[in-house]
């Protein structure tokens, strides 16, 4: 399971630490590895046994101050993309057509997030969620993402914003994704739009950010949407 070094300076807290695993059968063993680990600067090996991960991660935040989590908080950019007028298509199409149809997107959609180092978090079936770590490349994404189902005739809106996520495994969750599905949903056909937090970060950038004034997001601690356009000369 690892291992880890304890310091001579740590001795005044073993106690504590001690104390705290004496719910567990073998702690006398625990305490005793430890000590032993203080007093000649040597790796402990714990024994895998019931609650060994609990009493784990209580060590791994004693020596270094923090504990992992399996959920790690991470700064993300978002974007959602959306078809405009799916409904309406999917209905004078046909399910066989339009499945075609979204087979091309999906294969488009997926390039450009590969293009741009995103990562897929989900589809909705008529659109995309993904993450990216900056906010340039999820604005660059968006616009590729326009430019290519153009070409089979799908007008698309997309929104973007960054902000605190939770990330479990390849999973991301959190209110930075409802926001920017409600961006999105604030969009125009083949129109980005950003939250004043993704247009902050990108100054300097060749993005050209045009006001779209103030709006009321659901779920939202700010009430700004600006739109944007930019060149695609990235």
């Amino acid at each position: 399971m690892g291992e880890a070094l304890v310091t001579r300076r740590e001795t005044s807290r073993l106690a504590a630490l001690v104390a705290w695993t004496a719910r567990h059968p073998w702690a006398w063993l625990l305490g005793y590895l430890l000590v032993t680990a203080a007093l000649y600067q040597t790796a402990i090996h714990l024994p895998w046994t019931s609650g060994a991960d609990e009493v784990a991660g209580e060590i791994e935040e004693f020596l270094t101050g923090v504990r992992a989590d399996e959920s790690d908080l991470v700064l993300a950019t978002i974007l959602c993309t959306d078809i405009v007028g799916s409904t309406s298509r999917r209905t004078a199409m046909g399910d066989t057509a339009w499945a075609s149809l979204i087979a091309q997107h999906d294969a488009l959609v997926r390039a450009a997030l590969r293009r741009r180092q995103g990562v897929e978090i989900n589809t909705t079936g008529d659109g995309f969620l993904a993450s990216f770590a900056s906010p340039a490349r999820a604005i660059q994404a968006a616009l590729d993402v326009q430019d290519g189902l153009r070409t089979i005739g799908l007008p698309v809106r997309a929104g973007v914003h960054t902000g605190e996520c939770r990330r479990t495994g390849a999973s991301v969750s959190g209110v930075a994704i409802d926001i920017a599905v409600r961006v999105a949903g604030l969009a125009g056909e083949s129109e980005v739009l950003a939250s004043r937090t993704v247009r902050d970060l990108t100054i300097g950038a060749q993005f050209e950010f045009v006001s779209r004034g103030e709006h009321a997001l659901k779920g939202a601690p700010f009430r700004s949407a600006p739109g944007l356009r930019a060149s695609t000369g990235m």
